[in-house]
């Protein structure tokens, strides 16, 4: 479908567009995810 309205070219760079922004919300929710464990390990 989207290929179809932008052409084979662009579905690539909307794949490597979505993929990137995964990448880049994976990182900061497991980078928050690790400073919450760090901060309990200085505490105790």
């Amino acid at each position: 479908m989207l290929a179809g309205y932008l052409g084979v070219k662009y579905v690539f760079f909307v794949t490597s567009a979505l993929l990137l922004l995964n990448v880049v919300l994976v990182y900061v929710n497991v980078n928050k995810k690790l400073n919450v464990k760090d901060e309990y390990k200085l505490s105790m």
